[in-house]
């Protein structure tokens, strides 16, 4: 089909030169005529329809940054209003305030720098560990004197994390107990604005100094008259937009090229035909090796070639695709091991355990038994407030090392958070876990003794644990209640003097408790 019509299109093309001078002069002044009124419309609504375009774009701009910083101020509002940030300010505890705002600065998006102030003005905690920067500390006390403040204040001091500062009052019951402070990338701004903009436009924003915060250039060329009424304020804050477009001297351009074009349009027709024809039949070729490449990654596989690329111009950029999945792939298997370990030890966060708690209970109910452990370190408060969390995180990492000493690969092990660890110890238990634990103390305690240069720690931390059979006779029982239980003999073990597991003797034969 495609043959006979390029054959059909040469046939005309052929006819076409027995035409007589005077016939081909009128059908070309018709055509050339037809093409000036047909540019002077499109022309005319190509203007009508860019000036709508312009006003509508950048009324959504504005709208989209105004509700932009209204989501950050909201959500700031929100993590103020929350009881832990209540209890740590009314506590002044430095250490909740640090692991708050590691917390905050981890599970946000281009957070930088997040800390909670007294009423007095005075942050808790380290400026430097806060990520706070001296510009942040002469606003935030303005802030607390009551002095005005621009809205939101934008810090440059450093250059690669430029960045604006949002408050919000701590209060309870009407009494106000100190200030949240988070500070958020300008970088987020710059890829919102850079999302609507049109190409042939220059968008720009400043602060209430007139400091430019962020800008987009898809102009590429001279724009419009700059003046100061192309500045318009973003409702909510002291900050301003410019929003320009490229100077539009283009209408005789398109006669011209209209006139050109349908001299042009005839001759080459029929080559680019030709051409695309068969460049296409290559190129759809390329694309269907980027094609499946992309769907074995959708589908959680590699991102390996299955062919080779026939157009001599996309084996470049083929290479940087199949680089680009690559890294993909890579970033999705990193992100998909974080959200389940915990950073420190590498075992199961609270996440991961969750969802394996529920999976062995009901291989449980099904006959697999398993015994469920929670432990606690004891002493851990006083080895971090003796040595220093650095000590503190290296006894961590000794228990975990420890714990997996004594642990089969098909053990579910996790770490809760703080000095709280859970596992999920596979195989039948005819007898009492005490032998077991002994040995994973008294490994624990070697580890230990290695510790702070070779020295050791005073007091050596030991371990308190309770621990749940898993089995089918426990059928009725789900995760929360087999969590209570074994959190129940955790805390008989503490109460009894610590550094022992605490289990239900009927659990076990009598003979072996």
């Amino acid at each position: 089909m495609e043959s006979s019509s390029l054959h059909s299109a040469i046939l005309h093309s052929v006819s076409a030169r027995r035409l007589t001078g005077r016939y081909l002069a009128y059908v070309l002044a018709m055509f050339l005529a037809g093409s000036v009124i047909l540019g002077v419309s499109f022309d005319y609504l190509l203007r009508t329809d860019a000036q709508d375009h312009e006003r509508i774009e950048r009324a959504m701009i504005e709208h989209d940054l105004s509700n932009l910083l209204s989501f950050y101020q909201d959500l700031v509002a929100r993590i103020a209003k929350k009881q832990k940030v209540i209890d740590i300010l009314l506590t002044e505890d430095l250490e909740a305030a640090q692991e708050l705002s590691s917390e905050i600065r981890l599970s946000l998006p281009g957070v930088i720098g997040v800390a909670l102030f007294e009423a007095n003005g005075q942050a808790l905690g380290e400026p430097v560990e806060l990520m706070l920067g001296p510009d942040c500390l002469v606003d935030m006390q303005h802030i607390m004197r009551g002095e005005p403040t621009p809205r939101p204040p934008v810090h440059r001091n450093n250059p690669r994390l430029v960045h604006f500062d949002i408050t919000q009052p701590v209060e309870q019951f009407g009494e106000k107990h100190g200030v949240l402070f988070i500070s958020f990338s300008v970088e987020s701004i710059q890829q919102r604005v850079s999302k609507h903009l049109s190409q042939g436009r220059y968008l720009a924003i400043r602060d209430g100094n007139q400091e430019l915060i962020a800008q987009v250039d898809g102009v590429g060329g001279a724009v419009r008259q700059e003046t100061e009424t192309s500045w318009s304020p973003i409702p909510g804050t002291d900050w301003s937009l410019q929003y320009l477009s490229r100077m539009t001297h283009y209408n005789q351009m398109m006669v011209l090229l209209f006139c050109v074009g349908g001299v042009v349009f005839c001759v080459a027709i029929l080559v680019i035909l030709f051409l695309t024809r068969h460049i296409v039949a290559h190129f759809m070729d390329d694309l269907h090796i980027i094609e499946a490449s992309l769907s074995a990654v959708d589908g959680g596989g590699e991102s390996t070639p299955t062919g080779h690329v026939t157009l001599q111009e996309s084996a470049a950029i083929l290479g940087r695709v199949f680089h680009l999945l690559e890294r993909i792939v890579e970033a999705r298997d990193q992100l998909a091991f974080q959200s389940l370990h915990d950073g420190l030890t590498g075992l199961f966060n609270r996440r991961a355990f969750d969802e394996a708690l529920q999976q062995r209970t009901a291989l449980a109910k099904r006959g697999a038994q398993s015994l469920l452990v929670v432990f606690d370190l004891d002493h851990f408060k006083q080895i971090n407030d003796t040595y220093g969390h650095n000590v503190g995180d290296e006894v961590l990492v000794a228990f975990t090392q420890a714990l997996k000493a004594h642990s089969r690969s098909s053990d579910i092990l996790a770490r809760f958070g703080g000095d709280e660890f859970v596992a999920i110890l596979t195989g039948e238990w005819s007898s009492a876990p005490t032998l077991w634990y002994d040995r994973l103390e008294a490994a624990f305690l070697e580890n230990q003794a290695a510790l702070n240069d070779g020295q050791g720690i005073t007091p050596l931390a030991r371990i308190s644990a309770g621990a749940v059979l898993m089995r089918s006779a426990l059928a009725s029982e789900n995760p929360i209640e087999l969590m209570k239980r074994a959190d129940g003999l955790l805390y008989q073990a503490k109460k009894a003097g610590r550094g022992m597991i605490q289990f239900d003797p009927q659990e076990f034969p009598a003979e072996t408790v």
